[in-house]
């Protein structure tokens, strides 16, 4: 339990230490495939993340402004009786007038 933690806080801090460095460094008394086991047993694995590209603030501006064109509107208009349920009250829905008064006012939100 206590090489576990040891084992986990090291490879926290260094993520690129080999299972060598590490068996010496912490003076284990295991074998490393036993490290390997418990390093994989934590959830961390040998992959190397992708590298992302660096984005700009310009770069993201332009980027945002392209992907609204493109997009789709999801306003509420897409559901308009959820919509309707949700913020137009149900004494409102028997008065004609009052009701188009709330439903102006939900829409308009």
């Amino acid at each position: 339990m206590r090489q576990n933690r040891m084992i986990l806080k090291e490879v926290h801090k260094n993520r690129n230490i080999s299972l060598k460095q590490l068996k010496s460094e912490l003076n284990l008394p295991i074998k490393e495939t036993q490290i390997r086991m418990r390093i994989k047993e934590a959830g961390y694995h040998g992959r190397v993340s992708r590298k992302r590209p660096l984005i700009r603030k310009r770069n993201a501006q332009k980027r945002l402004t392209f992907a609204k064109q493109f997009s789709l509107d999801l306003n509420s208009i897409d559901h308009p009786w959820d919509h309707l349920d949700r913020n137009v009250p149900e004494h409102c829905r028997n008065d004609k007038q009052l009701f188009q008064r709330e439903l102006l006012k939900a829409w308009s939100e």
